[in-house]
């Protein structure tokens, strides 16, 4: 379905958004 593809890409693109984020602060 096209709304599952968007949101496992969000997601995907969610947890990288979050690591980027820790390190940056770390």
């Amino acid at each position: 379905m096209f709304l599952e593809a968007i949101v496992e890409r969000f997601n995907c693109t969610g947890f990288l958004y979050r690591e980027l984020l820790l390190s940056l602060q770390g």
